[in-house]
């Protein structure tokens, strides 16, 4: 019995279950008897949705509901069963019949041996026909597996064989949880002693396709793989082909030996596929082709290779022969269109039937089984991912690595190691060039073995062909080079016993690695013999060529011809090492990774290992893994030559004759005999790669005693020539070169001929190159140049060599190193190396070390004109030129020269003159000495020329002449040729330039320079400060720019002004006469002038003087301190004319450094341009002259007085940051709590910030402390307009003579409407907050009429006037008032007036506290916010910290942070449960009217009894409000309007106050509420007399308390937030009815809930048995509101009326 739908509906009912096919569960819902016969019921009609007589033979049941297409069916005819899964459309069927028309089911399996070959089903219900289900849907016969079909005998087949009353099922089952492995090799991991056989595997898990039997090979290759197709070899005339992938999804009736199944989803190009044939195997991966096919069921169309194959070991991998014969490739065929139909695995797409693999077609001409015929044998297709196979060497190489004494012969190596690559076979020879090389093509040399030429393919093929085809590794194999091959491999071709060894270039590798051709013949990049008969064939390199109409390859050397090897199709090409050969010689290919063998880079390196080495043969390898490939060369060790370790890459004899046909232009290497010992060495080779300038070339000619050697520079034609061959036109100078030979020679300068319109080169001394100055030559040009060092004659061995620069022994870059390590070194001759690293060599050079501070180089000596050298003259000639280094010798500035150096030029004998100027700004200078650019006669200005020595004719400027028209250069005070004005000269005109220092000479003269840096003076005063802390004022010499271009000068230091550390600029006296006798920043010469740094000196300031700098300004004793504008920078810096008055920025401050400074409201400064040239400083734009160096005689003062004799100088300083200030007086006191008031220095923007520190007064008691004094003086206004002695905010940003007692300064930027202010006069203080406005006069001057502030509190007792509420007025003239500020209760002058510094003249302003008088000291002071003391919030917040807390008067702050400030409230801490804070407090009936809430924010004399102020901006409708009445209380809750008036003083006339409840016994019942203008009254109706409660009127007749006339009882108003309550009953009935036992009495109780706007009462309950009654209470009048309309008052008590429910 069974419940499908459990507490449903419907009812149990019995049904069949087989609980034994495919793991059991399954319910049968459909039970009947085979074919039309026995037909019983239909899904389709409504009423046999049921119809089960019985659930065994003979029932029909629609699946439940809650069947979805997720459920399995199981169709069983007699023992024979189908499981599959159904579509929607079949799902709709058996749950409620409706026909869908033949519906295709996918993924059906056999669940049962003999079930009939169905590849895939077809279910038809149709309507009135009953449904079938069969493989074919057009008609039954023995496609049909199972049938109720009534409508035709055609379909009565069970299992493909016609039968009907077979007892049948349908069934279904969910589907179940996955327990079968994915695949083989997952049940090969669960059970690694599984054998091969049948197992049941699920390759989808929990997806929908199902579990079914497959074949698992558990032994070959490791095993793990499952079988996709099983079955016999062959066609064999139909019997053995059941089933092509492109026309079946599967065909299984037995997984062993007749079984298709295309291949899972999952399998991809990473899976390996296993072949077998009998006892034969193979593996391989699939293309996209075959994936295709072997998936889907999409043909390829013909053949297609796959990219790897390998025969399948049985067990581990050996080095024993393959079972599988002749397997060198492997293709894949299927088509579907073209016979044979089906597949097959054979080795050569030509279809030789001797090479079939294995065949599953429809063509007996494939009948063969691993190459012999055969339709019996077993085949199957297997599938595996890729598994780790065990570690193998990748190559040959890794082999040798690892066993040295490894034989030559056949290995398993894996060249992609854990890549998707087979391991494969690979011949290994383990002797040739080191051993450790791999075999990639092994076959016979020519056309007749080429695979091209033969009938059948048993030969190597080409490698334009298939990717590889290797029948025997070591005689028959082709494999394409592997992919990680590179240029940087070694290659060995092997043609019988000959072996050349190569290095490919990247078409090379395409060809060996693609299968690319190209057309022609391209060279190896370096390619030499590995055997001694080889040695002459390779005279001129060896390459490989490839034509795209031939198949195949040749090597040969350059030439085209002498072939050494070749599988080409052409006979012609039929040579083994430039012999005829058809015998078929055993030819190889063979790579081996870089870096296999270890070889030396160099000669040197074999010196740098072993000192003792004797000058040999030795193999390098220049670029190490790089593609160059090792070789032999002769190494030079012999120390004579400069320390040995030469590398030689030429060897020949010199002369034209012998050069034909040897030359670096046409070869790039021919080395037939490199031993330089034998008797006829000759080798060429062009340099490697790796030589760049930083190497030295060697050229050695001649034995014995006549032999030269000369070491010289790789200059960039140099190097292009010999390492590529390119010519170059004309004599090329070499810049550095040495004899290193004592007979070579004389090489005072070096020239090389490289190519030009002849082949060959020459080295000589001379740029004729011809005679006694060559060196060596194979130049082909003619005889002249046949000479070999110095010596005529031909047939000299002549070698070049080079070497990677020597630093082993380090020399100093120049005379200053020298200098800098031993102060006492004497002029003379040193070794210097100017380059260190770099590839120029060391040399000596004249050093002198006594001039100007000695450590100068010297780059040039000779006599001066046309003196005994004449040659040696010009730098645009030659690079050097250098026969004596002392007097005579000519060197290009080195490299490391840039316009950081400084030349100094020398002649004269007694005595010696110098002068000296930079390279900053002579750029055609440096060009000239540097790099020998020709500079015109005319211009070469050389500005910044300074006498190094004395005695100097009197030059004004300097100029450089050089090279037009004659060779040399002259240094002249004159753009032009004159004698009389030339300093020294090395022009070969004769006698027209022969002068030192402006008088006729013929003296040695020279040319030095030096690095600015080893000045080394301090580039400030300040520097000069810091040196010496205890240096005095006084003159120093300093270096502004330090290394830079500028020289060092004297400069006055100021060392005590303001701390010291100021450097004097400008310098002069006071007034026009002084100006116009001297000079300005923007004239011509204003860069500097200064005769006198003390007094009369001019220097534009240096360039990284910016904006940040502190400046001083001293006029006689008087100076101040200030920031300079950008425009006023730029004026002192370059002369830049800004026209008119520059305002120094109102951020930029000044600050006094004496007292007696005349006040200036703000520092101006003034710059003119012609005809009144100067500047001057001043306290506004056009007065108050602080200092005047200007044209006009009006500006003539001093400190604001007439002066024109006191001395003047302005100085600059970096701001001193090593001085820290706090920014104000409340960090002082935070940082030390105990600090008392008084003066103290702050710096309110910090070090970095442009206001100076200053000092002000600071008030440590007056409210906590921590206030920072901003205005302090007396009042009254002859105490404030100038001359008195402070100012006004708006008239100045500081002028402060006394902090403590006359002082005016802005607040600094940071002050905001956040902080706090203080006001005080005479001792009386009130604190208040400021909005925008008057924060902006404090701080920028910016002027404002009354402004109310925002709130304020008296500090002081004796504050006696009345200040309900503040105004502050700020200088813009209103209400009467002049410049200066005033705090006032009202809008005006006169006696509201608190504290004041207003100037105007009528004195109105000067009251003091309210009381009129002037002279009192008055004060202003700031602080920002703090968060410290905390305040409650309001009398309930102090009742809730303090439960204890009395009544009476207790300071809040309404707003915690906010800008408000705490004041003193009184709170009632008694009525009601307390905490109610008052905000109106006031005597009734007295008469006296203070303050209203509509006209007024506050007026607050005396918190307990005068006082009012509006709500805080926090309170909302939930508030409650206490009236107090003398000792009579009312409270209720505020309506919106009556909040509004509270809050905001709108009037808004009578209200109804529903809420109103009395506090006190005896209160009248309140309910209404006046709020006018001015007065509020409360009362029980609108009118006046007995009807009020309380007022703030002072109409008499509102003097009630309670209803009764009464004066001067206190009336209060106060508010609290509405508390959380106690949750009451709402009636007397709800009491009752929750306490039966309750008895009448009084009861508190809440008629509208704790949510609703009544408040809680005292309520009389009557609990007496005629019914539940409430009223009042006796002791109080009450009104007592009937919560809902179902209540009613049913009788009185007391005369006050009850009601109930």
């Amino acid at each position: 019995m069974i419940d499908p739908d459990g507490t449903g509906p419907n009812v149990a009912y019995p049904a069949y279950c087989d609980m034994t096919t495919d793991g059991g569960g399954w319910t049968s819902f459909h039970s009947l008897q085979n074919g039309m016969g026995f037909f019983l019921d239909r899904f389709d009609v409504s009423g046999f949705g049921i119809n089960c007589p019985d659930p065994t033979l003979r029932c029909l049941r629609r699946v439940p509901s809650w069947v979805n297409v997720t459920f399995h069916y199981l169709a069983q005819c007699g023992d024979k069963s189908i499981k599959f899964t159904g579509t929607t459309a079949v799902m709709n069927y058996f749950k409620s019949g409706t026909p869908a028309g033949v519906q295709t089911i996918t993924g059906a399996i056999p669940v049962s041996n003999g079930v009939y070959s169905y590849t895939q089903l077809f279910f038809n219900p149709s309507t009135g026909s009953g449904w079938y289900l069969s493989a074919d849907q057009s008609t039954g016969l023995n496609n049909c597996f199972l049938s109720s079909w009534n409508a035709a005998t055609t379909w009565d087949f069970c299992n493909g064989t016609a039968a009907t009353g077979i007892p049948s099922k349908l069934m279904f089952r969910p589907a179940l949880t996955p327990v079968f492995p994915t695949s083989c090799l997952d049940l090969q991991a669960q059970n690694s002693s599984a054998v091969s056989g049948t197992y049941m595997i699920d390759p989808d898990g929990p997806g929908p396709a199902f579990a079914f039997p497959a074949y698992c090979e558990m032994n070959i290759d490791g095993g793990g793989y499952t079988a996709f197709y099983s079955g016999k070899n062959g066609y064999n005339g139909g019997v053995n082909h059941f089933a092509r992938f492109d026309s079946s999804a599967w065909a299984c009736p037995d997984p062993v030996a007749k079984c298709l199944r295309r291949l899972p989803p999952q399998v991809d190009l990473n899976y390996t596929i296993l072949a077998t044939c009998g006892n034969a195997s193979v593996k391989f991966m699939m293309n996209s082709a075959a994936l295709n096919f072997f998936q889907n069921g999409n043909p390829a169309g013909g053949f297609t290779q796959l990219p790897m194959v390998m025969p399948a070991p049985v067990g581990a991998y050996t080095n024993n022969a393959s079972l599988v014969y002749a397997v060198g490739q492997l293709n894949l065929w299927s088509s579907l269109s073209t016979a044979p139909l089906g597949w097959v695995l054979t080795r050569h797409a030509s279809a030789f039937s001797t090479h079939v693999f294995s065949s599953g077609s429809g063509s007996a001409g494939y009948d063969f089984c691993n190459g012999a015929a055969d339709t019996t044998s077993t085949i199957r297709l297997l599938y595996r991912p890729n598994v780790a196979v065990p570690t193998m060497p990748t190559s040959c190489l890794d082999i040798w690595a690892a066993n040295s004494s490894a034989q030559s012969g056949v290995y398993w190596i894996d060249n992609d190691g854990s890549g998707p690559n087979f391991p494969y076979q690979a011949y290994c020879d383990m002797t040739i060039d080191g051993g450790g090389y791999t075999a990639f093509f092994s076959s016979r040399n020519g056309y007749a073995y080429s695979a091209a030429a033969l009938a059948q393919p048993f030969g190597a093929n080409v490698f334009e062909g298939p990717m590889w085809d290797c029948v025997d590794p070591a005689a028959t194999c082709m494999r394409r080079l592997p992919a990680l091959a590179n240029t940087s491999w070694e290659f060995v071709a092997q043609c019988g016993a000959q072996s050349l060894k190569f290095t490919m270039a990247a078409s090379h590798l395409s060809y060996f690695k693609l299968g690319q051709i190209w057309n022609g013949y391209l060279n190896f990049p370096t390619a030499y013999a590995l055997t001694v008969n080889l040695q002459q064939f390779l005279t001129f390199g060896a390459g490989m060529g490839t034509a795209p109409t031939t198949p195949g390859f040749w090597i040969s050397p350059t030439t085209g011809a002498n072939v050494f090897l070749s599988n080409y199709k052409d006979t012609t090409y039929d040579q083994c090492n430039g012999v005829a050969s058809t015998t078929g010689n055993t030819t190889r290919l063979l790579y081996r990774p870089a870096a296999a063998t270890s070889y030396p880079a160099s000669c040197k390196e074999i010196r740098q290992a072993s000192s003792s080495a004797p000058s040999a043969l030795y193999w390098i390898d220049p670029d190490g893994p790089g593609p160059y490939g090792a070789y032999q060369v002769w190494c030079d060790m012999d120390p004579l030559l400069d320390g040995g370790g030469w590398t030689q890459f030429y060897v020949w004899r010199n002369g034209q004759t012998n050069a034909a046909g040897f030359q670096f232009e046409t070869l790039s290497y021919s080395c037939s005999n490199p031993d330089t010992s034998s008797a006829s060495p000759k080798c060429l080779r062009r340099l490697p790669p790796t030589i760049t300038t930083d190497y030295h070339m060697l050229a050695t000619c001649g034995t014995g005693g006549t032999a030269g050697a000369v070491k010289m520079v790789f200059t960039p034609q140099l190097l292009g020539y010999f390492q590529s061959g390119t010519q170059v036109a004309g004599w090329q100078p070499i810049p550095m070169a040495q004899a290193v030979l004592g007979t070579t020679v004389p090489i005072p300068r070096l020239f090389a001929i490289l190519g030009d319109t002849n082949k060959g080169w020459v080295l000589a001394n001379n740029n004729i190159g011809t005679g006694s100055g060559v060196l060596m030559s194979s130049y082909t040009a003619g005889t002249t140049y046949d000479y070999c060092n110095g010596q005529g004659g031909t047939g000299f061995i002549m070698r070049l060599l080079y070497r990677a620069k020597d630093n082993s022994t380090a020399y100093p870059p120049s005379c200053q190193e020298y200098k800098d390590f031993n102060a006492s070194a004497v002029s003379g001759m040193y070794t210097i190396d100017p380059d260190g690293a770099g590839p120029n060599f060391p040399f000596q050079t004249y050093c002198d070390m006594s001039s100007d501070g000695g450590g100068w180089t010297q780059f040039f000596a000779n006599s001066i004109g046309s003196g005994s050298y004449a040659a040696l003259t010009d730098f645009v000639l030659t690079p050097w030129n250098c026969p004596s280094p002392d007097v005579q010798c000519l060197r290009r500035l080195p490299a490391i020269v840039d316009q950081n150096y400084t030349i100094m030029a020398t002649c004269g004998s007694s005595p010696i003159v110098s002068i000296k100027f930079p390279l900053a700004n002579a750029a055609c200078a440096l060009n000239y000495f540097k790099s020998g650019t020709a500079t015109a006669i005319t211009s070469c200005p050389l500005p910044g020329v300074i006498n190094a020595s004395s005695n100097l004719y009197s030059f004004g400027s300097m100029f450089l002449l050089g090279s037009s028209p004659s060779p040399g250069w002259v240094l002249n005070s004159k753009s032009a040729l004159s004698a009389a004005t030339t300093f020294a000269s090395s022009y070969s005109v004769v006698g027209s330039s022969d002068y030192c220092n402006g008088l006729g000479s013929t003296s040695t003269v020279r040319l030095f320079y030096k690095n600015n840096r080893y000045n080394n003076e301090p580039t400030s005063c300040q520097e000069v400060q810091q040196r010496n802390p205890a240096a005095v004022s006084g003159l120093y010499w300093i270096d502004p720019d330090g290394a830079g271009p500028v020289f060092a000068y004297q400069a006055y230091c100021d060392l005590s002004s303001d701390g010291g550390g100021w450097t004097t600029f400008y310098a002069n006296v006071n007034g026009y006469a002084q100006v116009t006798s001297f000079d300005t920043f923007d004239s011509v010469s204003g860069a500097w002038d200064c005769f006198d740094p003390t007094g009369k000196c001019l220097r534009r300031l240096p360039n990284q003087v910016n904006t940040s700098y502190e400046f001083m300004i001293s006029c006689g004793p008087h100076q101040v301190k200030t920031f300079l504008t950008p425009q006023a920078l730029a004026y002192f810096k370059s002369g830049t004319l800004n026209t008119g008055w520059q305002q120094m920025s109102p951020t930029i401050v000044y600050s006094p450094i004496t007292s007696a400074v005349y006040r200036m409201p703000q520092m101006w400064m003034y710059i003119s341009p012609s005809p009144n040239y100067g500047f001057m400083f001043s306290g506004t734009n056009g007065a108050n002259v602080f200092l005047g160096q200007h044209y006009t005689t009006g500006y003539d003062q001093c400190n604001g007085n007439a002066d024109t004799t006191s001395p003047v100088k302005i100085s600059y300083r970096y701001p001193n940051l090593t001085q820290a200030y706090f920014t104000s007086c409340q960090e002082i006191l935070q940082a030390s709590p105990a600090t008392p008031s008084g003066l103290k220095w702050i710096d309110p923007d910090g070090p970095l910030g442009p206001i100076f520190p200053y000092q002000v007064y600071c008030d440590m008691t007056i409210d906590g402390g921590g206030y920072t004094t901003f205005f302090v003086g007396n009042n009254g206004y002859l105490n404030i307009l100038p001359p008195g002695p402070v100012d006004r905010l708006e008239a100045v940003y500081a002028n402060c003579p006394d902090p403590q007692y006359t002082c005016v300064r802005r607040t600094p930027p940071v002050v905001d409407t956040n902080y706090s202010f203080i006001v005080t006069c005479a001792g009386n203080s009130i604190k208040f907050q400021a909005p925008a406005a008057v924060v902006n006069y404090f701080k920028l001057g910016t002027v404002i009429g009354f402004v109310q502030l925002l709130s304020h509190q008296s500090l002081t007792p004796a504050t006696t006037m009345s200040v309900p509420q503040l105004y502050f007025y700020g200088g813009n003239g209103a209400g009467g008032g002049g410049g200066g500020w005033a705090v006032t209760s009202t809008v005006g002058a006169g006696a509201t007036t608190f504290s004041s510094s207003v100037s105007t003249a009528a004195a109105a302003w000067d009251y003091c506290n309210g009381t009129y008088g002037s002279g009192q000291l008055v004060k202003m002071l700031y602080r920002g916010p703090t968060t410290t003391p905390v305040l409650p919030a309001s009398c309930r917040e102090i009742q809730l910290l303090s439960p204890g807390a009395p009544s009476g008067l207790h300071m809040i702050d309404v707003d915690g942070s906010g800008p408000s400030v705490p004041y003193e409230v009184y709170c009632d801490m008694n009525t009601d449960g307390g905490g109610w804070t008052s905000f109106f407090a006031r005597e009734a009936g007295n008469g006296f009217y203070f303050n209203n809430f509509f006209n007024n924010t506050w007026d607050c004399s005396l918190a307990a009894g005068k006082c009012m102020r509006r709500l805080p901006a926090a309170a909302d409708q939930t508030w409650q409000i206490l009236v107090s009445s003398g000792s009579q209380s009312v409270k209720f809750l505020m309506t919106p309007t009556i909040l509004t008036y509270f809050k905001s003083g709108s009037n808004t006339g009578w209200l109804n106050i529903a809420t109103a409840l009395p506090v006190t016994p005896g209160v009248m019942a309140y309910n209404y509420l006046s709020l006018g203008t001015p007065e509020w009254v409360i009362a029980n109706a609108q009118g006046t007399n007995a009807n009020v409660f309380a007022a703030s009127s002072t109409v008499a007749t509102n003097n009630f308390v309670n209803g009764l006339s009464f004066s001067g009882n206190m009336t209060r108003l106060f508010y609290r937030a509405n508390a959380s309550t106690p949750n009451y009953y709402r009636s007397c009935a709800e009491i009752l009815a929750a306490v039966p036992s309750s008895t009448s009495g009084e009861y508190i109780i809440d008629p509208d809930g704790p949510s609703g706007p009544l408040f809680p009462q005292p309520t009389y309950c009557d609990m007496s048995t005629d019914g539940t009654r409430q009223c009042c209470p006796q002791r109080l009048p009450c009104f007592i509101p009937v919560p809902t309309p179902q209540l009613m008052c049913t009788s009185f008590l007391f005369g006050v009326p009850f009601f109930r429910a």
